[in-house]
Order: structure tokens, then C-alpha cells, then sequence
């Protein structure tokens, strides 16, 4: 029986939109409409990567490989754009190759499996994994902020060992890949919905990609593995995905439909069994702590890589993302701490077995570097070194999450505490109600905070009243993780100090 390719109705779907077409999406709407391909156009595209190359990014340099993978798809998928190999072969073999350290496991992986594809040669590397199936974006120690799995990079990176294991019959990328996906299964609330502000920087947190890279993975492990409970989890996730593609009218690439139906092409996917994911998180290699219920879900960390301590699903509302933050509030570069396992030592977690559901984590995590722009790849987000450290005790219990901190070292002057909440309305102090996607900014001393959804409430307070707070409408979508509302606390933060926030689910 034929298996639905759904990510490419919903890419014909948006085809049909007025816009204008990138060089790839042009490629991409002559393969899905069965028309020919003219050559020059597979000739503008990788023309116009290697005319901007000194100005690229890491990240761009990988869509560029990305663009690549998808017209090697292409290849596998319809013999008349067979003649295109060469051609794509050329070009990749042509493309510098040196911007990308072999510490950078999303890199080789790439590399490969475009190299496989238009018959090149490759060396497939050792794989390095903590034992738990996480991922360290990159091990070399060459990013402050690559030491934790950043869950989008991972999950694309599952389905590259995937592939790769299958077509080289590899046993360690198959295993390696297996556990990636058991692991991501700990991103998601107790409705199988992600966390988007977990391990995730602000400027790679689109839903609709996150979705993508976490459905093709559980679908690709579901066939590998006749797993029904793989594939339960990639439906769910293209359940989000086909809302958020139709609801928003976010547009999806075009790799996502092409690897759907080449893995589709693997074989047949077993029947979706329900299954409920474990109502406790408690991950050593990633510290990360949680609880799952049907309410509410809620997990706490003591690592990052410029990324939060936590996030809570409420209901409809979520506390996506919480931390400190270097000024200008908006800009995401300085936000959140950095360091994971080998850099961060004192961490303690502990499930409180008498309190169904409650649990503890106290650790020490530096706090993100100051932004610095740069494209070079040593420097790429990496900024200049912060020195100062946060001392963190985070505790749920009773509905309760509260948050107690203190600063120590080179703490910075400017310098706040955020939480990046997704609400329909915020109140302030009981009075003053604010609306997002509005120009009502909230500036004035800290006071207790309302988030109200369409069932359920929070509330975020703290005793402190010197400082200031703000309230910020946001406008939800791609930035700021899509939150609806910003909420900063500015205190002259000091290290004889204690900073306390509790959160109530009322």
C-alpha cells in the first residue's frame, strides 16, 4: 500500500501561493509538477552560492549543502533528472569544504550523504555520543555555546546516520541513530508537543522545521525498526506540522517533501500505535529534569549552549523559554547560560518521591557570552566571553516553580532576567491588562504578573521591588521562539545578593 507523502501535498499546496521563487523553490516547483528542468537554473543556484561565499556564515554554508542534498534527492527520486548528477557531483566537489571542523558531526554527515548520493567517495567517522543518545552539537570545544545537542541540528543529524547506515549497511550509524530519536522523544510534552524553547538558540527556533526534522526522523526509525511507537510519535508530530502549515501559512522547504518520499520509499511504515510517554524526565548527560502530565508539562536544566533553563506547557500556555540576558532585550545572541557536561560540574537533581511529580535542580552555569557578529566559523556566535557564573536552585512542587538565584564573578552592568511567555492576555498588578501583537509597553517597578490563556492561568512574582520590570508585546511566529509576550526583570544584579521568581500554576 502507498504511503501518503503529506509534507509534499502541503508543499504543492503552498506553490499555489502568490510569491516570489528562490532558485531552489523554482527547481522544486519543475520537479513536483513534473516539468522539465531547465540546466541553468540548477547552474544559477550553486552559481550563486559560490559568488557569496566569503560573506556566508556556517549556517549558510550548510543550507547551501542542504539546497544540494535536496537536488541529489531529486536524482534518486525521478530518472529523468538523472542527467543532473554530474553536474551536482561537480559543484560539490568543488566546494570548499574547510569551513566546517570534523568535530562538527552535522557537517560530515551532510557531506556524506550528498557524497553517497552523486556517487563520490566517503569516509564515515567514528561517532561521538553521550551515553544516553544525545549529541553535543559539536565536541572540539570550539563553540562556548556547541556543548549541549541543539534539538533541530540533532534531529536532522539523526536522519543523515539513518540514511547513511542504511545505504553502507553501518551498523554504529544505525544504533546511533536510534538512540538520537529515543532521546528527542524527552523534548516533547506529555501531548507529544515540543518544547521550542529547549536547547533551542532564538535563531533557529522555527516550529515548522523543528517539526519537520523530528516527523521524517520518527518516521525513518519507524520503518527501519517495524516500531509502531515511532511512528505514533511521527504523527503526531505531522499533526502539529500540517496545523501549523495551514493555520500560519509558514512555508516548508523543499528537502523536507523529498526526503519524505525517499525514506517512504524504504518501506512500509507500521501502524501508529498510542502509546503515553513517561511522566518523569531525569537525563545526567543533558541535566535535565521534568515531569509530564496531561495539564501540564514542565522541564528544568542546568546546561545550554546561549539557550534557557526550562520550559512549561500549561494548558495553552507556555513559558517557552526563561534566563539571563545581556542588554539590548532584543536581541536573543546574549540570552540564556552556557556549558554542558564537561564544563559544567555542580549539578544536583533530585525527584522528590514523596511529592508525586516534584523534583529539584541546583547548579552553577555561565552565563552566555556578550554577542560579537561574526561569519567566521570560530567565531560564529560565539562572543566574548562572559565571566560572570549563575548560581541556580530551580524547584516544582505544589504547583509551584520557584527560582532561586545568585550572581558571582564579573557580573555584567546590563543585565537582565527574561521569560518569553506564550498567553493571550498579560496583567500587571491586577490592573493594567496588555494584549500581544499591540505597541502597550509595559516599563515601571516589579509587580505580580498574570499570564491567562484560554482555560487555565499563571502567575510570575518576586518579592524584589528595586529595579525595573518591563512587559513587551511580542508578535508570535519564528522570533522569540514565538512568544506573545517578553517579560524582563532589570536589577542591579550583585553577588551578595539573592533573586527569587516563583511561578504559580493557579
Amino acid at each position: 500500500m502507498d504511503q501518503e507523502n503529506t509534507l509534499k501535498r502541503l508543499y504543492e499546496k503552498q506553490l499555489s501561493l502568490s510569491g516570489s521563487d528562490s532558485p531552489l523553490e523554482k527547481i522544486g516547483r519543475a520537479f513536483f509538477k513534473k516539468g522539465s528542468l531547465p540546466a541553468s537554473i540548477v547552474t544559477q543556484l550553486v552559481a550563486f552560492s559560490e559568488s557569496q561565499l566569503n560573506k556566508k556564515s556556517p549556517w549558510d554554508h550548510l543550507e547551501t549543502w542542504r539546497e544540494l542534498l535536496s537536488l541529489a534527492l531529486m536524482t534518486h527520486l525521478d530518472a529523468a533528472y538523472d542527467p543532473h548528477r554530474n553536474e551536482i557531483k561537480e559543484s560539490f566537489q568543488n566546494y570548499p569544504k574547510d569551513y566546517f571542523w570534523k568535530e562538527f558531526q552535522l557537517s560530515s554527515a551532510l557531506s556524506n550523504l550528498i557524497s553517497a548520493l552523486v556517487d563520490l567517495p566517503i569516509n564515515l567517522p567514528a561517532i561521538h555520543q553521550l551515553q544516553n543518545g544525545a549529541v553535543p552539537l559539536e565536541f572540539g570545544g570550539h563553540w562556548t555555546w556547541g556543548e549541549i545537542p541543539h534539538l533541530r541540528h540533532q534531529a536532522e543529524l539523526g536522519i543523515y546516520w539513518a540514511l547513511l547506515g542504511i545505504k553502507y549497511e553501518n551498523a554504529e550509524y544505525l544504533a546511533a541513530a536510534e538512540k538520537i530519536a529515543e532521546w528527542q522523544l524527552n523534548s516533547l510534552d506529555y501531548h507529544f508537543y515540543p518544547f521550542v524553547g529547549l536547547f533551542v538558540q532564538e535563531a533557529d527556533a522555527a516550529l515548522c522545521a523543528l517539526l519537520c526534522d523530528q516527523y521524517l526522523l520518527f518516521s525513518l526509525l519507524a520503518i527501519l525498526k517495524s516500531s509502531s511507537r515511532m511512528a505514533y510519535a511521527a504523527k503526531r508530530q505531522l499533526g502539529y506540522l500540517e496545523h501549523s502549515v495551514l493555520s500560519t501559512q509558514v512555508r516548508i522547504s523543499v528537502i523536507a517533501p523529498l526526503l519524505e518520499e525517499y525514506i517512504h520509499k524504504l518501506g512500509e511504515s507500521p501502524v501508529p500505535i498510542p502509546f503515553g510517554l513517561p511522566q518523569s524526565i531525569h537525563d545526567v548527560d543533558t541535566a535535565l529534569i521534568g515531569v509530564r502530565a496531561e495539564e501540564k508539562s514542565l522541564v528544568c536544566t542546568g546546561f545550554g549552549g546561549r539557550t534557557g533553563l526550562g520550559s512549561l506547557h500549561f494548558d495553552d500556555l507556555q513559558l517557552i523559554s526563561y534566563g539571563p540576558q545581556h542588554l539590548p532585550l532584543g536581541d536573543c545572541r546574549g540570552f540564556g547560560v552556557e556549558g554542558g557536561r564537561y564544563s559544567v560540574k555542580t549539578v544536583v537533581m533530585q525527584a522528590d518521591h514523596a511529592h508525586k511529580g516534584s523534583f529539584l535542580i541546583q547548579h552553577q552555569a555561565r552565563l552566555s557570552a556578550k554577542p560579537v557578529y561574526s561569519t567566521s566559523s570560530p567565531l560564529f556566535r560565539n562572543g566574548q566571553r562572559c565571566q560572570a557564573w549563575l548560581d541556580l536552585k530551580q524547584e516544582f512542587k505544589h504547583d509551584y516553580l520557584s527560582l532561586d538565584a545568585r550572581f558571582f564573578g564579573d557580573t555584567p552592568k546590563e543585565l537582565a532576567f527574561t521569560f518569553f511567555v506564550k498567553a493571550k492576555s498579560c496583567t500587571i498588578q491586577e490592573t493594567r491588562k496588555v494584549l500581544p501583537r499591540t505597541l502597550d509597553h509595559y516599563q515601571s517597578s516589579p509587580g505580580a504578573i498574570l499570564l491567562s490563556g484560554e482555560t487555565q492561568q499563571f502567575s510570575i512574582e518576586t518579592p524584589h521591588r528595586h529595579g525595573e520590570m518591563q512587559v513587551i508585546p511580542l508578535g508570535g511566529g519564528d522570533n522569540f521562539w514565538g512568544a506573545d509576550f517578553l517579560i524582563a526583570y532589570l536589577f542591579d544584579f550583585h553577588s551578595t545578593a539573592a533573586y527569587t521568581w516563583q511561578i504559580n500554576l493557579t
